[in-house]
C-alpha cells in the first residue's frame, strides 16, 4: 500500500502539481501553488 502512494507522490511531483523537498534522510511533498503564493504574498509586505 505504501510503495503505491509513494507512486502517487512522485507522479504529482514529476508532472509539477507537488514540490518536493529533501530534509536530512526523508522526502517531503506539499503544495506547489501554495508554495508560489505564499513567496509572493511575502515579497509585497
Amino acid at each position: 500500500m505504501y510503495l503505491r502512494m509513494e507512486f502517487v507522490l512522485e507522479g504529482l511531483h514529476q508532472y509539477n502539481m507537488l514540490a518536493k523537498e529533501i530534509k536530512e534522510a526523508n522526502f517531503q511533498y506539499s503544495d506547489m501553488l501554495a508554495n508560489m503564493l505564499r513567496d509572493v504574498e511575502v515579497d509585497t509586505d
